[in-house]
């Protein structure tokens, strides 16, 4: 059964369709247990509620379902990448709705394990979801906004070029309110990294790299060779203040080491 017959039962004002009607594209309902016990005294009061009288109403035992699906496409963000499921499980229990990714891919990288969840009668919904991902380092580059990327490879850093093998742990919240930011906290350690910046004129060559976005600032540690010298990185900087030319002093500090002597060399950019 396609799992857009959910149209067929949902009004298109409620969150949960909103939900479902912008994240998923694809996906077929193998089998599924749905339980609904709702008593009398709330059916002939629900009409009359507020939104957040009626998410306060709405317990556990009125509502229990579990829908087994096949080949998913959920797209949580116009810019994210998005997954390809080839089995999930989706869990109700009252207004919680979980959806449990048993085998995707996201953007190239295979989950661990993933679940993404929302209060479909909160009157100011989100979708939480947490997981851990193993695969190219560029799908982790896919989890900053475009804008910024571009930014980056306007100063000569294409991130999007760079090779490697990623281990993430991924936690982000989502409102479906547009004006509201999303939150991120992703963290990846990154192996065999190679990556050549400033038109090759910087060549990172089986680097190790531990980094950490939490939608602000970009951490990163590393080590490795960089033009065929053993060197250490600590970079801190904040993407969002355009007050502060971080790419131009990344540049200035690469190029110094460039031209600096044939040694071992660390060094750090940090920003408050």
């Amino acid at each position: 059964i396609p799992i857009k017959l959910y149209k067929a039962f949902l009004s298109e004002n409620s969150g949960l369709y909103q939900f479902l009607n912008e994240s998923i594209s694809g996906g077929l309902i193998t089998d599924s247990k749905i339980n609904l016990n709702l008593p009398k005294e709330f059916l002939s009061t629900a009409s009359s509620l507020t939104e957040k009288e009626l998410e306060q109403s709405f317990l556990d035992q009125y509502l229990d379902a579990e829908i087994n699906l096949a080949d998913l496409k959920y797209s949580y963000s116009p810019y994210m990448p998005a997954i390809d499921a080839s089995m999930a499980k989706i869990l109700i229990k009252g207004k919680m709705l979980t959806v449990k990714l048993l085998d995707a891919d996201i953007g190239g990288s295979k989950t661990n394990f993933a679940d993404i969840w929302l209060n479909f009668l909160s009157p100011k919904i989100a979708i939480y979801a947490k997981g851990e991902i193993t695969g190219p380092a560029s799908t982790l580059i896919r989890f900053i906004e475009p804008e910024k990327i571009l930014q980056m490879k306007n100063s000569d850093i294409d991130l999007l070029a760079i090779k490697g093998t990623a281990k993430s742990t991924i936690d982000i919240t989502i409102p479906l309110q547009k004006e509201l930011p999303n939150l991120y906290n992703v963290e990846s350690k990154i192996s065999g990294v190679s990556l050549g910046i400033l038109s090759d004129r910087l060549k990172l060559d089986n680097y190790s790299i531990n980094g950490k976005f939490d939608g602000d600032k970009l951490i990163i540690s590393g080590q490795g060779m960089i033009n065929n010298l053993k060197s250490s990185t600590k970079v801190n900087i904040n993407i969002n203040d355009k007050n502060k030319p971080y790419f131009g002093k990344l540049i200035e500090i690469y190029l110094n080491f460039i031209f600096s002597q044939n040694e071992p060399t660390e060094f750090e950019l940090i920003e408050n």
